[in-house]
């Protein structure tokens, strides 16, 4: 009996055997025509081309795998010829180019280190040359084949954590189809492995879609294949995505100071909610007190520096006249040359502050465009007829009521002279003659209220509270210090309509130099980022212009325009070179979604100042707007006190164009002119 149930027990025991090996076997076949495929080149592409996979998607029965590097990862399985099934894997994505550039570029071994991760370094083994013709005539011979050598980084983490260097030679086969599809074959001859790229265009222009198709091997696992593919998807959109981009360069690092612990915030007492948004305020907050005492005396050293004395020669005027006989009260400007748009509470403040800094100021400030002396007794009616006759405007100090006055002595002339001048004053030289007169006195009202302005913003007392600084400068108050340049602005206590900046620095560069850069109004795009558009609509005569400007400003991926139109005149207060300008009316229509801005009066007043022994230029930059009559106030006034905010840093990118080096480069020789004349 014992003997029976042996018998059976290892009847059994073999019986088990011999299943678990035939399952075995069984098991161990599929895994191998299931995994353990060698294909050529030759047999791949013949795969390709009978089942036709792609478009990747559910249509061509591809079903998603998984998801990584947030691409989705499509698998499929291909039967050979033999009956063996393999797994391919694929996945696609939109690149921001055209095919043919994705294939440039994919083809091109140089950039290859920019883009495949894990490669070092890539070169051409082989020449690019089209395939041999065959008589099978499986390829067509304009495919292109060549071989890179790709040296691809291992790391291997042992104690020294060392990298592992190995070369890969790869044979690739590409081709450009007659409807724009591009495709190229990486094939590894030693390991049997293929990728595919495929690159179609898309509708959009200057957009492709990118295919990757490859299947595990024996040295590759399939989870290998899948991390493979959609890293290089990844990494190829980041590639073009950022290729183009050119940052400024980094040329210096910049080490803490001794004091860099964080001390908090020491908040003046009159900080208003907008200070504190005001980066240049922060920064001088942030900065430890003895740094900010480092600041003041720096910025003291530019606001107190006295230009070189003037020669009487250069002062053309009287000390003992006034301001306000000079440029007159605001109620002098004709009418019809304020902004159609403004209105009387916006104006208010501004009004009276500027009225008080007129009263305040120095009494011989405008000046001659010729630097000639001025007379109020000197001919009214020579005045008149010479201004006709030559087209030339009258003194700055002539005002509409002396032409006026000019007119009415001109007619009290004998009857038969009077039908004459009639007749000569009907012409359309007399209506520019006018135009011209109250363009120059705008001009010189302008300028004087500039002058005055910058003549009381620079006694200002650094040391003093922000509330201090703004009583005693009709609300302008210390801002910062950045880029060497000294950052004031203007705070209304009762209403904030406009953005008011100053900024003064120097500039090592000649005044005369400084004053040929700004006068031109193209140059103001080496210093105005947001500038987009610079028209001259006018010469009104040699100093005096009507420009149109228009900025875009981007807020939140969203682009915002504004414009204004200004008179712009130019002229010399003794050694002072002044560039004002001031809003104007002007028949130019507003475009469809651009804002019109106020300019009220700002400019450039540029100074002589000796330093090592060396005439320099300290440069004064007024720039204040007025966006009271914008349409949406509230978001208007972020953005464009944003823009207004950046305008002082303009001296510090006017400094950098006129570096001696940069300034010699562009000039020309007056051989090279010579030359040039002669070759012409």
């Amino acid at each position: 009996m014992f003997l029976y149930f042996l018998s059976i027990l290892a009847l059994c025991s073999c019986l088990i055997t011999i299943l678990f090996l035939k399952f075995t076997s069984l098991k161990t076949g599929n895994q191998h025509q299931q995994g353990d495929v060698q294909l050529s080149t030759l047999e791949f592409l013949k795969l390709l081309k009978k089942s036709k996979p792609f478009p990747v998607g559910k249509v061509k029965n591809w079903r998603v795998l998984s998801c990584l590097n947030g691409v989705r990862v499509w698998t499929r399985k291909f039967t050979l010829n033999g009956g063996k099934e393999f797994s391919a894997i694929a996945s696609f994505i939109k690149l921001p180019s055209s095919a043919q550039v994705v294939h440039h570029i994919l083809k091109d071994a140089s950039k290859t280190a920019e883009w495949k991760p894990g490669v070092e370094t890539s070169s051409f083994k082989a020449s690019e040359r089209s395939t041999p013709r065959r008589s099978s005539s499986w390829m067509d011979t304009n495919v292109g084949v060549d071989q890179v050598i790709e040296i691809i980084t291992d790391a291997v983490f042992h104690e020294n954590n060392d990298v592992e260097l190995y070369e890969q030679v790869l044979t690739r086969h590409y081709f450009r189809e007659e409807n724009g599809c591009c495709w190229i074959l990486e094939s590894s001859i030693e390991k049997h492995e293929h990728m595919f790229y495929l690159i179609q265009p898309l509708e959009d222009v200057d957009t492709s879609l990118l295919t990757i198709l490859s299947y595990p091997s024996n040295s590759t696992k399939s989870s290998g294949v899948e991390k493979m593919v959609s890293g290089h998807l990844c990494s190829l959109k980041d590639y073009f995505f950022h290729r183009k981009l050119k940052a400024t360069p980094f040329i210096d690092l910049k080490l803490p100071s001794k004091h860099h612990a964080y001390r908090g915030f020491e908040v003046l007492s009159s900080s208003d909610d907008e200070d504190d948004n005001n980066i240049f305020q922060q920064k001088f907050l942030q900065l430890h007190p003895e740094e900010r005492s480092a600041v003041i005396q720096k910025s003291e050293s530019i606001l107190k520096l006295s230009p070189s004395k003037l020669s009487s020669r250069q002062r053309t005027l009287s000390d003992n006249m006034s301001l306000k006989d000079l440029s007159g009260s605001d109620r002098s400007r004709p009418r019809s040359l304020t902004h159609p748009h403004s209105n009387n509470s916006t104006q208010e403040p501004h009004s009276q502050d500027n009225n008080n800094i007129v009263k305040s100021a120095s009494s011989d400030m405008v000046l001659n465009d010729d630097g000639a002396n001025v007379s109020e007794i000197d001919g009214k009616a020579e005045i008149f007829n010479q201004l006709i006759q030559n087209h030339q405007p009258p003194s700055p100090l002539v005002s509409p009521e002396v032409v006026d006055e000019s007119l009415s002595e001109i007619s009290d002339v004998s009857e038969s002279s009077s039908q004459e001048k009639e007749d000569h004053h009907d012409t359309d030289d007399e209506k520019h003659a006018r135009e011209v007169a109250k363009n120059t006195t705008l001009a010189n009202q302008v300028a004087a209220e500039l002058l005055a302005l910058v003549h009381r913003v620079s006694n200002l007392d650094l040391k003093a509270t922000a509330r201090q600084q703004q009583d005693s400068t009709g609300g302008w108050m210390f801002c910062g210090f950045e880029s060497d340049v000294v950052v004031i602005k203007r705070q209304f206590h009762n209403i904030n309509l406009s953005g008011s900046y100053i900024g003064k620095g120097i500039i090592q560069a000649s005044p005369q130099a400084v004053m040929d850069a700004v006068k031109n109004p193209r140059t103001r795009y080496t210093y105005d980022d947001s500038l987009k558009k610079v028209d001259i609509l006018q010469h009104v005569t040699d100093k005096i212009k009507i420009v149109y400007y228009s900025n875009e400003v981007l807020h939140k991926f969203k682009k915002y325009q504004y414009d204004w139109c200004v008179i712009q005149s130019e002229r010399q207060d003794g050694e002072k070179l002044v560039l004002s300008m001031e809003s104007v009316e002007n028949d130019l229509p507003v475009p469809v979604g651009v804002n019109r801005l106020k300019i009220l009066p700002s400019g450039w007043i540029i100074e002589p100042v000796i330093r090592d022994n060396k005439t320099v230029s300290l440069v004064t930059y007024v720039m204040q707007m007025n966006y009271g009559m914008c349409t949406d106030g509230a978001a208007d006034k972020v953005l464009i006190d944003e823009m207004v905010s950046k305008q002082p840093l303009g001296i510090a990118y006017l400094r950098q164009y006129l570096r001696p080096p940069l300034a010699k480069t562009r000039k020309i020789s007056p051989s090279r002119v010579h030359h040039s004349k002669k070759t012409l």
